[in-house]
């Protein structure tokens, strides 16, 4: 009997322990190209016309430096690179290292060209000097899941640029 209760209890606590993971990766998703991963890129939700911004968070695996140099959406009119309050030309991510939105660098969307419903999700091309680029999908809402299967994608049709 008493090795049924441990028996139960383990079980409980590797299945509290397989929730807390699920729970903690439903938010996320990522884009890995090279030795460069973009981790949870996300918008915030705002209506046509309006301006609004995003957050991701971008790793290099590699140890040299890699800048991220541009942004290009078909949902915006302009997009800028903010650090420190400030537009910039480029983001430098160092090798061996990563940034953070929000702590590190911005994205500003001016001009949205249609709402962002939370949910819903918005693809891009991110831009880095090395004549790399990387396909994604913002996911409108920080807290929201990109659903692959999803036909909330507010494009009507997505090319891959990485032969550019």
């Amino acid at each position: 009997m008493a090795y049924l209760s441990k028996f139960k209890i383990r079980c409980l606590i590797l299945t509290g322990i397989i929730s807390i993971l699920i729970a903690h990766n439903s938010y996320g998703h990522t884009y890995k190209k090279m030795n460069v991963e973009i981790i949870h890129p996300w918008c915030s939700a705002g209506v046509a016309g309006d301006n609004t911004f995003c957050n991701i968070t971008i790793s290099n695996d590699s140890d040299k430096d890699v800048e991220l140099i541009g942004i290009d959406s078909d949902s915006v009119h302009h997009i800028m690179l903010m650090k420190n309050g400030k537009s910039v030309d480029k983001i430098l991510i160092k090798g061996n290292g990563g940034i953070r939105g929000e702590d590190d660098f911005s994205i500003m969307l001016h001009g949205l060209k249609h709402d962002f419903l939370t949910g819903e999700n918005s693809p891009a091309i991110l831009k880095f000097s090395s004549a790399m680029t990387i396909d994604i999908k913002f996911v409108i809402g920080e807290n929201t899941t990109l659903d692959e299967g999803s036909e909330k994608d507010n494009t009507q049709e997505h090319h891959d640029h990485s032969n550019h």
